[in-house]
């Protein structure tokens, strides 16, 4: 027997207390007697005066006691279970993506709806029943595992906080049965707006429709003193709608709108020209709401696209200066002075000179140059053969040519380099890294190849500088919540933070060539600040926008749901024996003869 009240039986404290009244109750009755009967029931009076002798035949006290029972029996609420009845452990998936924070109904989001229906849930569990929470959203989280206490259960279902990350529950069901397979018998049941088709899994449809329009990009671009700003706007639903697109700059200054209608799903780029304002960043706002405001607004780093500098230290090399300024990307500078300029470069290029010393700052490549102290050395015998290329990020679309090289040395090999490419087992192309600072090396003349002749070559060169100078992109700009932000430090960052739009301040591990930061939950510019031992600062921005290929997207299901869906929860009805009825209506009847017996004796 169990009872689904039990700290109603504490009511059975009550009795003793009865008792206690009666034991003090002095009873007295008038009667007209000899006196000699006073007599003969004196040497009795010690005997009936006891107090356990009050209690004989007490049948009003006994018939109170029987009610204080019955009645505390019905507030505890026993019952008993039926053999069939099983405590299958219950596995609950809560979607908590950034699509739950669409609006439901009634002031709430669907997340909102979702946390009332499992809380609903786990009241029609039977007592005892082990629970596990599991949310997707940003991650994976399990919130309790195997819990059986259903306050505790219900008061981490409170505290799950809603995401705007595009994690998906599909992605992860592999994990979820991992979980649940750990167990003899299992239930697993997921609360979404999306359905998953899985036959073991029952899903619970949190889903609403309405208008929703999200802005899937801000592009900029500067030329000369302004900015041209490309936004594409899309129509997530099933009905047309006109809505108001305005431009804002970082001091929430208005800087231009425009009135754009839209059919039925379809996708609209709108270009704002002249747009001249300071700052680091702007947004976009769709100024009517919807079902899904969070992607009404976007952010877009400005952008001016600096010009890195390139000093090539060289007797004369036609075939580096085209490859470089091929891309109009960088400024190319020339000398044949080996030693340390005044000038700041971001990269310097040393071709058969030697350099009197490595400058302090700067990424840096040697061509034809046997060793550098602390960095690379090569084999002291030249060789000749056929080069081929390794399979690597920096050698896409050149990785299947080959060219033929004379006099290389072989490189050796040591824990700063990677070897893109050999003739045999000998680099003779490598790239390098060593404490965040840059370099490659190519141990060979150029003019003693035919690999300039090479179409592969302009390609590869472009790479190498892409992956040395960053080629502005080193800090990608641009992320969805939840994903991480990765960057490589400058090579004289002493140390590093970034701080997240409510200026929530994280300190950076830079020891690292590439330095990675998780906690992307908020919507919003992040600054991104590394500082050298100097104290210089150098900020980047950084914006983390809402996922609208994933997360806008208005769904429509069918009335009719199939067996393993339902949009409430059904509270199982428990199997079992229930005596509350048939102890209340004990109660009355003893209740009725107590007062029969008290009025009538």
């Amino acid at each position: 027997m169990r009872f689904s009240n039990p700290y109603a039986l504490w009511g059975l404290l009550l009795i003793p207390l009865v008792i206690l009244m009666y034991i003090l109750k002095q009873n007295f009755e008038q009667k007209e007697i000899s006196s000699t009967f006073l007599w003969e029931l004196a040497s009795k009076e010690d005997e009936v005066n006891t107090p356990w002798q009050k209690l004989k035949k007490n049948i009003l006290m006994i018939l109170q006691i029987i009610v204080i029972i019955i009645i505390t029996l019905a507030l505890a609420n026993p019952y008993l279970y039926k053999k069939q009845e099983t405590n299958n452990v219950q596995i609950i998936v809560m979607d908590t993506s950034a699509s739950m924070n669409a609006e439901y109904k009634d002031g709430k989001t669907r997340l909102d709806y979702a946390k009332e229906m499992a809380k609903e849930k786990i009241d029609g569990l039977l007592d005892g029943t082990p629970v596990t929470i599991i949310t997707i959203g940003n991650d994976v989280n399990i919130n309790v595992s195997n819990a059986v206490s259903k306050d505790t259960i219900k008061k981490s279902i409170n505290n799950i906080n809603p995401t705007y990350g595009s994690m998906k529950i599909d992605d992860n069901i592999d994990f979820i049965f991992s979980i649940a397979k750990s167990y003899e018998d299992y239930e697993i049941s997921i609360i979404s707006d999306e359905i998953n088709n899985n036959d073991n899994i029952h899903n619970y449809l949190v889903q609403s429709e309405g208008s929703n329009v999200s802005i899937d990009n801000i592009s900029t671009f500067f030329s000369e003193d302004s900015y041209e700003v490309l936004a594409k706007v899309t129509n997530r639903y099933k009905t047309p709608v006109k809505i108001h697109l305005d431009l804002y700059d970082q001091n929430d200054t208005w800087l231009k709108g425009s009135e754009i209608n839209l059919e039925s799903y379809e996708s609209k780029n709108i270009l704002f020209d002249n747009i001249n304002c300071e700052g680091n960043y702007i947004y976009g706002q769709i100024k009517e709401k919807d079902l899904i405001t969070a992607d009404n607004k976007r952010f877009n780093i400005l952008n001016k696209n600096e010009i890195k500098r390139i000093i090539l230290v060289s007797e004369e090399n036609i075939f580096m200066e085209k490859a470089i300024l091929a891309s109009n990307r960088y400024e190319l500078y020339k000398t044949k002075n080996s030693g340390v300029t005044n000038e700041k470069y971001d990269l310097y290029i040393y071709d058969s000179i030697i350099p009197d010393s490595i400058p302090d700052e700067g990424n840096l490549m040697f061509l034809n140059i046997p060793k550098v102290d602390g960095l690379y050395e090569t084999d002291s015998e030249t060789s000749s053969g056929m080069a081929a290329f390794s399979d690597e990020d920096i050698t896409r679309h050149v990785f299947n040519e080959n060219f033929i090289v004379s006099d290389y040395r072989k490189i050796l090999p040591n824990e700063y380099i990677k070897s893109i490419a050999n003739v045999g087992e000998d680099s003779i192309i490598a790239t390098g890294n060593k404490n965040g600072r840059k370099f490659n090396i190519m141990s060979f003349d150029l003019h003693n190849s035919d690999f300039p002749l090479n179409i592969s070559f302009p390609v590869l060169i472009d790479n190498l500088l892409a992956d040395i100078l960053g080629n502005g992109v080193q800090i990608d700009e641009n992320y969805h919540a939840g994903e991480n932000i990765s960057f490589e430090p400058l090579s004289t960052t002493e140390k590093a933070f970034i701080s997240d739009p409510k200026n929530n301040k994280a300190e950076l591990d830079v020891n690292f060539p590439i330095t990675y930061y998780d906690d992307t939950k908020e919507l919003g510019v992040y600054e991104l600040i590394q500082e050298n031992n100097e104290k210089e600062q150098k900020t980047d921005y950084i914006t983390i926008n809402y996922n609208t290929d994933s997360e806008s997207t208005i769904k429509e299901y069918s009335d009719e749901l199939d067996d393993n869906v339902s949009n409430k929860i059904v509270t199982r009805s428990r199997k079992k024996t229930d005596f509350m009825s048939l102890f209340i209506i004990l109660a009355i009847i003893v209740m009725l003869y107590e007062w029969k017996k008290y009025v009538i004796g």
